[in-house]
């Protein structure tokens, strides 16, 4: 149910959650009302609480805890993983090539010296 354009309640909690108006006034009072009631929940739930270990927990309680974390999160660690992974690979095959340009060099600086010896003997 929309409120009429001249409706003083536009721009209010009451306007969103009752009267289930979405004008951009009535969805900034409902954002704004949600924000708030957040930050009072913030740091208020004690650590041996059941709520602990949920997504919703780390978005309306605000909780940072390491459960709460990996609930709202549950693929952050194994995409990190995956990606040290990858990165541990790039490095692995790095070295590979530095390694094998190492051994051309010193194939070639033994070349070289034979090369030179062979100059220096005729």
């Amino acid at each position: 149910m929309n409120l009429e354009a001249d409706d003083p309640r536009h721009g209010t909690v009451n306007g969103y959650s009752n009267l289930k108006c979405r004008c951009v006034p009535c969805r900034g009072a409902w954002t704004a009302f949600c924000k708030e009631a957040r930050l009072r929940r913030a740091g208020r739930l004690a650590p041996e609480d059941d709520r602990h270990g949920r997504r919703s927990t780390y978005y309306n309680w605000v909780c940072r805890c390491d459960r709460c974390t990996d609930a709202a999160f549950p693929t952050a660690k194994a995409s990190r993983a995956e990606r040290l992974a990858r990165r541990e690979g790039r490095v692995l095959l790095a070295v590979e090539r530095v390694e094998k340009l190492e051994q051309k060099l010193d194939e070639a600086r033994a070349q070289l010296m034979l090369a030179m010896a062979m100059a220096e003997s005729s």
